[in-house]
């Protein structure tokens, strides 16, 4: 399986060497079945490395051996110091086998992949001609909860009017509406107009 990695260019030299080994600003410490060791942390796209498209770092593609690999919900690894105090907690508690993962379960889902051995070898540094599973995690995340909200959550026009409400409040578009008048209508910036029937008169 293709997983990606950034790293800096000026340490592409070493990891030629020596293979994708989890050191430095690529590793995370993590406990897994009792056992506390440093994983590679790698992603499913390039698009959701830290460091994609910035000068100086340069985005490799790795192959790992799935069963040995772990994903956890990378929302919750922060190095901040004023970050909230839970986070290390709800990292751990998230950590879960990559073969249990289900394409858009984590915002921003990070694999914890162990050092090189059967399970990880150095691949190539043009992972562009590699096809991703996807191009943005938080985008097929955030339609996952779409499609939570909209089963039985919140009714769709629910969802129509707190985006109309919300234009509204935002300053990009304008209301109008009567008690003598059935519906509501809202008027975006742009001349786009949509008409919502009344909750009292539906």
């Amino acid at each position: 399986m293709t997983l990606y990695t950034c790293v800096r260019q000026s340490e592409l030299e070493f990891y030629r060497q020596v293979g994708m080994e989890p050191v430095g600003e690529n590793c995370v410490l993590v406990e897994i079945d009792g056992c506390t060791r440093h994983y590679l942390k790698a992603y499913l796209s390039p698009a959701d490395c830290p460091g994609y498209n910035c000068e100086g770092w340069q985005v490799v593609a790795v192959e790992v051996v799935p069963d040995s690999c772990y994903i956890a919900e990378g929302a919750f690894a922060s190095n901040d110091v004023n970050a909230p105090d839970c986070l290390p907690e709800l990292f751990q508690n998230s950590v879960i086998p990559m073969g249990k993962y289900r394409l858009g379960q984590y915002c921003r889902p990070i694999c914890l992949v162990p050092g090189t051995d059967r399970t990880l070898s150095y691949l190539n540094e043009k992972p562009g001609k590699q096809p991703a599973l996807y191009d943005l995690a938080e985008d097929m995340y955030g339609d996952r909860i779409f499609d939570k909200l909209t089963d039985g959550l919140l009714s769709k026009r629910e969802l129509t009017e707190l985006a109309c409400k919300y234009l509204v409040e935002s300053g990009r578009a304008n209301v109008t509406q009567s008690s003598n008048w059935d519906y509501i209508m809202y008027e975006t910036d742009d001349g786009e107009k949509f008409l919502l029937r009344r909750s009292d008169n539906k």
